[in-house]
């Protein structure tokens, strides 16, 4: 069914919308700051400089200083208006603020050259791409099985209060394509995120059925377990893997059942008080400063008793953490049955 479903809008968007291919005239970016006044502007520049080439005298000559002037005061306007206008819009759209900046830095190499063997060297793509995918698998817990301590049993609800099952409804569906941002990339299947959201009406009750086939028979289509990973530079030195980042882009529609998920273990987790108030990561009203705050309070508390102070940090928290400990840990939550069992497949087989 989803195979049948991804060909046939694959098809329909190479059918119905149309293509701009890289190094075509409109495929070139237009400033974000160019409005129709600037090529008002640009269009009476250009002409009386034909105009003046065509019939060089004085009143030509300076008629396209005048244009000259005009348009570059315009453009001078444009570019300040439109600056001014995403500062005031960051809360807001953070993110064409960034891409702003970004684009007004000089450019160059997203990734590497990495170090080989010690040796700076510019490798190839598909070496550059085997180097990152080495460290970022090495960085991966190899957890012993054999030795799995059991958790502390937290959940002291009734049978009736575990989250065995979850049931997805048209609404819930529709409300997750309706928050779907247009502007971000796409996965590993091509589906646009602006024809899913244009078409929600047509695929709700078949993404409904999806999710709901998934969830009640504890299986993963394939398809939502590949991703294309894409590094992001951090910090220091662009030639060590370990300063990369890798971000996984996966099925929109496989992220918007795990959203579900997501959203029901955190009801399930918040009725049953299953967090400590020490917990501040994903927790809603929290935060890292709130976090940071009540930690050097507790350590100040500490070193003023002259008590001594150990602190562990932990570096790639979320790769770390081990698949296994934390089935028995969601387990101990009363996190059961199949929303369990689909967890655990969702883990396993990744690509």
């Amino acid at each position: 069914m989803l195979g049948s479903c991804l060909k046939t809008i694959l098809e329909a968007q190479l059918e119905c919308i149309p293509q701009i291919r890289k190094g075509t005239a409109r495929a070139k970016k237009m400033p974000a700051w160019l409005t129709s006044e600037v090529k008002e502007a640009l269009r009476g520049k250009k002409s009386s400089f034909r105009k003046w080439k065509s019939c060089p005298n004085e009143e030509n000559k300076k008629e396209h200083k005048l244009w000259q002037k005009k348009c570059k005061k315009t453009i001078r306007n444009a570019k300040k208006e439109f600056e001014e206008h995403i500062a005031k819009n960051i809360k807001t759209n953070n993110k064409k603020f960034y891409k702003y900046i970004q684009s007004r830095r000089p450019s160059r190499e997203a990734i590497g050259p990495l170090d080989d063997k010690g040796v700076k060297g510019v490798l190839k793509n598909d070496e550059t791409a085997e180097k990152l995918n080495e460290f970022f698998a090495s960085v991966f817990t190899v957890e012993d099985i054999g030795q799995i301590p059991e958790p502390e049993l937290t959940f002291a609800g009734r049978d009736s209060e575990e989250l065995r099952q979850i049931v997805v409804t048209r609404e819930e569906v529709l409300g997750l394509i309706d928050n779907i941002k247009t502007d971000k990339s796409l996965g590993p299947d091509d589906i646009h995120l602006r024809v899913l959201k244009e078409l929600k009406g047509e695929i709700a009750d078949l993404l409904t059925k999806i999710c709901n086939l998934s969830l009640g028979s504890s299986s993963v289509p394939e398809d939502w377990k590949v991703a294309n990973v894409t590094p992001i530079f951090k910090r220091g030195s662009r030639g060590d893997p370990g300063n990369y980042r890798p971000v996984s882009l996966t099925s929109v529609p496989g992220k918007l059942v795990e959203s579900i998920i997501k959203a029901r273990l955190t009801k399930h987790i918040e009725e049953q008080a299953l967090l400590k108030q020490s917990q501040h990561g994903f927790c809603k009203g929290k935060s890292c400063l709130g976090n940071l705050l009540e930690f050097f309070e507790s350590v100040n508390k500490h070193i003023d008793r002259g008590d001594p102070v150990d602190i562990v940090y932990f570096q790639k928290a979320f790769n770390k953490v081990p698949h296994q400990r934390l089935l028995r840990k969601l387990s101990s939550h009363g996190i059961r049955g199949e929303i369990l069992l689909w967890i655990r497949n969702w883990l396993r087989s990744r690509e």
